[in-house]
């Protein structure tokens, strides 16, 4: 079954009542390329591509080290796997910011750390969708940015 939220396709196994769900590359990997604590690393960037002639054991550096060398991927906004936050958030967020809110009321309202709003407002992250507001300068230095209302 394909995880709509990782794109891997995933399947559920079932021993002593208990089911997990695995990634069907690490069982293709473990099983045709060894054991190993490495991750499994998609050679054509393919999720679903599943074919041992498609999958490499590589260090979490060379898996990143690939996706952005050879697949030109770059992971930016709800791109970022970890991301709680979507790119329509950030309005919400400076709207927030403008009627005064506190950031940490705005993370609790978002389910992040009062941290991740400052570096948002600061333009440490989430840059393009906060310039594109006109919200920062986009030739502004992401550090020490002054707070625009």
């Amino acid at each position: 079954m394909l995880n709509p939220q990782t794109g891997y396709l995933e399947v559920a196994l079932r021993a002593d009542g208990k089911t997990i769900r695995c990634r069907v590359h690490r069982i293709m990997a473990r099983t045709y390329l060894g054991e190993s604590d490495l991750e499994v690393n998609h050679k054509n960037g393919r999720k679903t591509d599943n074919r041992i002639a498609n999958l490499e054991y590589a260090s979490r550096r060379e898996n990143h080290d690939h996706a952005m060398q050879v697949l030109n991927a770059i992971w930016t906004g709800s791109k970022v796997p970890q991301s709680k936050l979507r790119e329509q958030d950030i309005p919400l967020i400076w709207e927030m910011h403008r009627n005064k809110q506190s950031s940490s009321a705005i993370g609790r309202y978002f389910g992040v750390n009062h941290v991740s709003i400052l570096n948002i407002l600061h333009g440490k992250t989430w840059r393009r969708e906060s310039e594109a507001l006109g919200r920062l300068s986009p030739r502004a230095s992401p550090y020490r940015t002054p707070l625009t209302r």
